[in-house]
């Protein structure tokens, strides 16, 4: 899947386009925000489902804060749950508990921009892209806090991606890439770090180890730094 992933990615970016990967089954790419979005949800196969969520986030990424937050008051007024058809399944269930019912009102109190999400979150650098997404977000609910609704269902999807047990350990040293090491100097919080050289003499001595916890969508992302003396 993650081969797959990184073609189409590939070919979204490159010259060839969408026409020499041969898929009749993927119409035009719109660059409305509404219309991409209801490509991605209307999507039925595993390749134009990516490549409609590509496409979007490209979309989005392109777009300037007011743009976006029509993006997101379209998302709270199209795609909201039902809370008619949600209370109707409770009165249901509640007299005759079963697991269709169940299964009808786990469906019902989902909104839309759930399975967005997890679309979005399939493409290549879907996840770190969706962290920068909740960036924005986060800064557009000054404004506009009825977009709490849209963060809240984010901020599970996030918490089940980036469940600990995900994470990888590795060793972090003066030889890890610059683009890593750089990253742990602008991160650093608790103990902040002043320079390279402040961080060089963190990693060199002998009676000390330094690692950092990554996640496999975000391969140089250092999420957590760990110091150990």
């Amino acid at each position: 899947m993650r081969l797959l992933q990184d073609m189409l990615s590939n070919l979204m970016r490159g010259t060839m386009g969408l026409s020499a990967f041969g898929r009749k089954d993927v119409a035009d790419l719109s660059s409305e925000p509404q219309q991409a979005v209801k490509a991605v949800l209307s999507a039925t196969g595993d390749v134009s489902s990516l490549v409609y969520a590509e496409n979007l986030l490209n979309v989005i990424e392109a777009l300037d804060d007011e743009e976006l937050a029509a993006v997101l008051a379209h998302l709270l007024d199209t795609h909201d749950i039902n809370a008619q058809a949600l209370a109707k399944a409770a009165t249901t269930y509640a007299t005759a508990p079963t697991h269709g019912g169940l299964e009808i009102i786990a469906n019902a109190a989902e909104p839309g921009w759930m399975e967005l999400f997890r679309r979005l979150n399939a493409t290549t650098n879907g996840t770190v892209r969706l962290v920068h997404f909740r960036e924005r977000l986060r800064g557009l609910m000054l404004n506009h806090p009825d977009f709490q609704r849209i963060d809240s269902g984010l901020v599970r999807l996030l918490r089940n991606w980036f469940n600990p047990g995900f994470l990888v350990l590795e060793p972090i040293d003066w030889s890890t890439s610059a683009n890593i090491l750089e990253k742990i100097i602008a991160y650093e919080a608790v103990h902040e770090i002043t320079s390279w050289e402040n961080l060089r003499a963190r990693l060199a001595p002998e009676d000390r180890r330094c690692f950092a916890f990554f996640h496999p969508a975000m391969p140089n992302e250092p999420l957590i730094f760990v110091e150990v003396a």
